[in-house]
Order: structure tokens, then sequence, then C-alpha cells
């Protein structure tokens, strides 16, 4: 039987996480690990999070765990500690990944598990709808094929998982393996933009055409996404340094998949120009986005400089 993990981030999320939370514990997949693991949330979201586990009568396995305090802030460089640290702590083969403010379909894991077991893939992006935060949807992942006709369910191609942003855009779903090759991401990576292209590099991406999950859009300066954190910026200076942030941020993650791919293409021994690791086409879009948010990044800086406003930093926790 495989092994199933469902881990979920929280910190700060009061407002949101029961609704979460409830939908990951109703899952129609048995038996499976449910894990939260908190970062240090001051508003009663553990408290919640620790009723809702004490009154769960199913038939999986559901922990509320806190994570240490490793002495390192920031959007994604004290994310990915306490990723690393939790990957320790839970034993699925399969591991998918919630939020805590957004919510799952029932079904999530139960598609997602039938498609690892029938096509062995290292990753599976399952669709997902965006809404806003009154939960009107804005829109869902996209990945029109080729001839025009409805999303199916599929393989993947490495180009056109990078056109579409497929890996990020959709519900975050890995083979365990996946990870422990590439674990940890370094520094300020993101693991839905550098293992989903990690993925073509061992036994591909497989795409759920049927929405499994849903993201939601708010305004919240505790979100980890920075997307949140820009709409709820009180001033137009401020909308500006956050912006600045997540140009930097994703700057420093296609260079880093630019890193890992001339990592992994140094290792062939044996080099076949007309079937090269990665294909041009992916290569020329992943330089395409770097160079996009370099000019952005420079556009942004440019005029928060001319203001005289310094950029924000990643806020490091003092230690003894």
């Amino acid at each position: 039987m495989v092994k199933v993990s469902f881990i979920v981030p929280t910190r700060n999320k009061r407002l949101w996480v029961e609704r979460a939370a409830n939908s990951y514990l109703r899952q129609t997949y048995s038996p499976m690990e449910i894990v939260f693991f908190d970062q240090a949330s001051t508003d009663g979201t553990l408290e919640i999070l620790k009723d809702l586990a004490a009154k769960y009568d199913g038939p999986n396995r559901v922990r509320v765990l806190n994570c240490p305090d490793q002495g390192i802030g920031g959007t994604s460089a004290g994310m990915n500690a306490d990723i690393a640290w939790v990957h320790g702590e839970i034993a699925g083969d399969v591991i998918l990944w919630g939020n805590a403010d957004d919510f799952a379909y029932p079904q999530r894991t139960e598609r997602v598990v039938r498609a690892f077991k029938e096509f062995n893939p290292s990753w599976v992006s399952s669709c997902q709808f965006f809404m806003n935060a009154a939960l009107v949807i804005q829109g869902e992942t996209q990945l029109p094929n080729a001839d025009g006709s409805p999303k199916r369910d599929r393989w993947v191609g490495f180009g056109e998982a990078l056109r579409h942003q497929v890996g990020s855009s959709g519900a975050l779903n890995y083979a365990r393996d996946l990870w422990e090759k590439y674990s940890p991401m370094r520094g300020l990576e993101q693991n839905d933009i550098v293992l989903p292209y990690m993925s073509f590099l061992e036994r591909g991406m497989y795409f759920l055409a049927e929405p499994t999950h849903t993201y939601v859009f708010h305004a919240n300066a505790d979100n980890q996404g920075i997307g949140g954190q820009i709409d709820a910026a009180k001033t137009d200076s401020e909308r500006l340094q956050k912006a600045e942030l997540n140009d930097f941020n994703l700057v420093s993650n296609w260079l880093s998949v630019l890193t890992r791919l001339g990592e992994a293409q140094a290792k062939v021994t044996t080099v076949d120009i007309t079937k090269p690791l990665v294909p041009h086409e992916a290569m020329a879009l992943i330089n395409e986005y770097l160079w996009g948010n370099v000019r952005h990044w420079e556009e942004v800086r440019r005029a928060l400089t001319l203001a005289k406003i310094r950029p924000l930093g990643l806020h490091l926790k003092e230690t003894a």
C-alpha cells in the first residue's frame, strides 16, 4: 500500500484555518497521515488546529506539529527550513501539499494516489480553481491541448509546463524520492517552482484535468505568498517594496532552476546534441522569464531609489 502524507503549513490563519483543515480531514482516501505544521502562530491558529485534531474521529492519523525555532525568517528561507524539518517527521511515499487558507475537494487525495499508482510519475499536478476572498471563481489551471480539445488527464511536456506554469498553478503532489534527490530547497528557492521542473529529469509530470483544490487570493500581511502581502500593503511605497521582493525571489528561483539543470547536464557522460537533457525551448523560456523579472525588478528599484526608499530586509530573527 502507498504511504501518503498530506502536509499543511500554518501561520496566523485563524480566520481561514478551520475551513481549510476540515477540507483535508474530509478526504475520501484512507489510510494516510494529515500533518499540520505550525510556524509560530500568535493568533490562535494553533489552538484551533489542536481542537480539530482532538475531535477528529476518522480513519486517518492527524498530527499538529510545532516547527522548531531555526533562527531564520523571511518568505522562502524560513519556510524552507520548516519544510526540510517536517519531511523528517513524515512517512509518506506520496506527499500532497495544502495551505491553511485554501481548501481541497474530497476526492483530491484519492485521484492523486490513483495517478501515482497507475502512471508512477515524479509529480502530479492536479487542476485547481482560483478564487477571490469572497470565494468567487476567478480562473483555473490552464493546460490547453494542441488540437484545441478540452483539458484531459495526460502527461505534460517540459515546455508546455513552463508556458502555462502548470507546476506552481496546480495543486502540489510529489513523490518522496523526488524530494529526497533535490532537497533541501536552497536559500530562497520555492518548492512549487523548482521541484516541478526537476520532475522532468526523473519520471515526469502527470496532469489531472479535474479541479481538486481551490487557491484563495486575499490580502493578508502574514501570507507566505507575496501576492497577498502586496494586496495588503497600506501605501504605494510599501506595495512597490513588496513587488521588488517578489521580483528578487523570482529571479533567484529561475537562476536556481538554470543552475540545477546545468548541474544535471554536467553529470551526463555522453552528449547527443539532437537529444539534449533539457529541450532548447524550455531553456529559452526559463531565460525569458528570468530576464523579464530582472527588467521589472530594475524598473521598481529605480523608482524606489529615486524616492529614497530602501529594499525590504528578510527580517532574520535574533539568536542567542
